[in-house]
């Protein structure tokens, strides 16, 4: 296979194969090592829990009690992670490729690398199922007795002890004998980065979590004491220990998010913010632009919209618009892609100066309970309080759709009609919560609203919509909201 070169974030570039082009001989142009992979032999369950991280170490620090005190978070890293899966012997020619020369009189070598490759389809599941092992035996040892596990040679660098000492006098209500045995704690991997979460400032548990999940990881990539390696080719990244990112501490940059244990809030680093907002701003003012860039900046809105409330409802436009074969997508006479941009630069802007609790990004009891419905005709529905300390009486709203409406309905008598009764539907459904909003404060304030309606229902849920556009704009203010 041909050498490639991707772009890498702490050096120029990182050379890897290119293992989805095929080499050339003569006039012969061979399939590539990709193209000819037997995609049903590896783990592809192991990649599914990938999109579940973020959302999981949110619903965990929402859920946390607060009166337990703060949240501590650390984290490890595999180094050089595909390097550390041996390939069976038989398999090793697959990776095979061509050494560089530095002169034209130096020989031809082939290289035949005996560890996964990077450039290789089936890496990422294979490696990751390795990774979600150790992360399961590591689950499992954090529940037993810290006397039952011995100490690793590398937990000291996890503890800062003036850290500690700082978090025990500030918060002392913690250093209760039961609470030591009953905390939130937890531990998930991405890839290559293990993370944990716990509740506790008692130095034991901490070092026994630490020991436990590094414990495990050598449990599935073996330590130089048993590879015979130099003490620095450890598994578990010295680099990144070393510069603390093992430790424990209340304030964490984890997955491209700053979390605050003690505000218990999350934040979009300031470069990622900048560099979204000028990508957008460009994109927006923009003619057109080729397909890959808008996907791209599609994956990065969905990645920032983790962290916003209803962030996920402005990235419909942008599905709808790469929903094409064409290289190039038109920007100028596309309203509401432009519009969805515009927005979505608004709500960096407000994240930028006020981070995110994780209660507004998790559902939780309901304040005030809805019920709405829609027709031909019109829309209405109601609230009442539940689990809340503002006064409202149980309030009806109505209203009857106006003439341009009714007539543009999809029905027997008007079969090219531009609204359908889900359309409507969802119209309520941002009705409803408008009218919510003119009677209560709703701020930190959860609120469930019930309707029969099927689309209805996932598109709220979902805050997308991938084929009504109507639904869509709908969607977009919901969000906003």
């Amino acid at each position: 296979s041909p050498l490639a070169a991707i772009p890498h974030k702490s050096r120029a570039y990182r050379q890897i194969l290119d293992l989805a082009r095929g080499a050339r001989t003569s006039n012969t142009q061979h399939p590539s090592v990709n193209d000819t992979t037997n995609k049903q032999l590896a783990p592809q369950h192991s990649m599914k829990e990938l999109g579940s991280v973020l959302p999981r170490l949110i619903y965990a620090a929402a859920t946390a009690d607060e009166e337990a005190g703060p949240l501590l978070w650390a984290k490890w890293d595999i180094a050089d992670g595909y390097w550390r899966m041996a390939v069976a012997e038989d398999d090793e020619w697959n990776f095979a490729y061509v050494l560089p020369k530095e002169h034209e009189s130096e020989p031809t070598r082939i290289v035949r690398p005996m560890s996964l490759q990077m450039g290789w389809s089936e890496s990422p599941p294979f490696f990751c199922a390795a990774t979600e092992t150790a992360r399961d035996n590591a689950a499992a040892r954090m529940q037993a007795p810290a006397a039952q596990l011995d100490k690793h040679p590398l937990e000291d660098l996890t503890i800062d002890q003036g850290h500690l000492a700082t978090l025990q006098h500030n918060f002392p209500t913690l250093q209760t004998e039961e609470h030591f045995h009953d905390f939130t704690k937890l531990v998930e991997v991405y890839i290559d980065d293990f993370i944990a979460m716990a509740q506790t400032t008692d130095e034991a548990e901490l070092r026994h979590i630490s020991s436990a999940i590094m414990h495990s990881i050598h449990e599935v990539f073996p330590p130089p004491t048993i590879t015979g390696q130099e003490p620095t080719q450890d598994p578990i990244s010295l680099k990144k220990l070393l510069k603390g990112d093992g430790v424990w501490q209340t304030w964490k940059e984890i997955l491209g998010w700053i979390f605050d244990g003690v505000r218990r809030c999350i934040e979009y680093p300031e470069d990622k913010v900048l560099s979204l907002t000028a990508e957008l701003k460009t994109v927006g003012r923009a003619t057109r632009i080729p397909y890959k860039r808008l996907e791209k900046l599609r994956g990065h809105m969905r990645h920032a919209a983790i962290g916003i409330p209803g962030g996920r409802g402005l990235v419909s436009p942008l599905d709808r618009a790469l929903n094409t074969t064409a290289r190039w997508i038109d920007v100028r006479n596309n309203d509401e892609l432009r519009d969805a941009l515009t927005d979505f630069r608004a709500l960096l802007k407000i994240i930028a100066t006020k981070p995110t609790h994780f209660k507004q990004l998790v559902a939780d009891t309901p304040a005030f309970v809805g019920f709405n419905d829609a027709s031909g005709r019109g829309a209405g529905g109601v609230w009442i309080p539940w689990v809340t300390e503002q006064h409202l009486e149980p309030v009806v709203w109505r209203v009857e759709w106006p003439p341009d409406i009714t007539g543009d309905l999809v029905s027997f008598n008007n079969p090219h009609g531009r609204l359908t009764n889900s359309d409507l539907e969802m119209a309520a459904q941002l009705l409803e919560f408008l009218a919510l909003e003119c009677l209560v404060d709703l701020r930190h304030v959860h609120a469930a609203s019930w309707c029969d309606n099927t689309p209805t229902i996932s598109w709220t849920n979902k805050l997308n919509s991938s084929k009504s556009r109507v639904a869509a704009c709908l969607i977009r203010a919901l969000a906003l909201r």
